[in-house]
């Protein structure tokens, strides 16, 4: 959730992540998930932005079932060559940062250390205008500096689906997701102490 007309919503039933198996809550390591289906669950915000123009940190806890590209967060436009963000797991089990912009000139990925799936990942996910870089567990990937220029259109940012490129959607778990539209990277440690009693 990030307010200010920037919550991520889902209202069709069938594409919203599924929070009970077998009539129980989804655990893992004492944390309750929501389960994306690896099909077309996914969500996104209710206002749209100049995303790529701002900073933008992510904190989430996704985890793959499966070794397949799945969106953490991003927008493609109507066409793949106008990606603007986007934050994913990969076929490789790795999570990376990448930002390409509207001609379809891809930036370098910023790769994380972590590779395992489903271990306790605590991932942060940090765009602005000189770099994309990934956190997972306490451990930095290296930082990547993303193409010039940015994309500046207004459009949505989407979480689990990207609803004009579906491939890209998780096959996994999801503990939460806090958007900033602000760059973070200094804040990390705090931020985290805050949302660990929660879980």
């Amino acid at each position: 959730s990030a307010g200010s007309g920037f919550d991520l919503v889902q209202n069709t039933t069938t594409k919203q992540e599924k929070i009970l198996s077998g009539g129980a809550l989804i655990v893992q390591d004492s944390r309750v998930f929501s389960e994306f289906d690896g099909i077309d669950d996914g969500y996104e915000t209710v206002s749209t932005d100049t995303w790529a123009n701002n900073p933008l940190t992510i904190f989430a806890d996704i985890r793959s079932k499966s070794a397949k590209n799945g969106l953490i967060v991003g927008n493609f436009s109507s066409t793949p060559t106008e990606r603007m963000l986007n934050f994913k797991w990969n076929t490789s089990n790795k999570i990376y940062a990448g930002v390409s912009a509207e001609d379809g000139i891809l930036g370098s990925e910023s790769e994380s250390a972590v590779q395992s799936l489903n271990t306790n990942i605590d991932t942060v996910l940090i765009s602005n205008a000189t770099e994309t870089k990934v956190i997972a567990n306490g451990t930095e990937g290296t930082p990547k500096t993303p193409p010039s220029p940015r994309p500046t259109d207004n459009r949505t940012i989407q979480h689990g689906n990207l609803t004009d490129y579906p491939a890209n959607c998780i096959d996994g778990y999801n503990s939460y997701l806090i958007l900033y539209k602000t760059d973070e990277s200094a804040n990390v440690t705090d931020i985290n102490s805050y949302i660990t009693p929660f879980l």
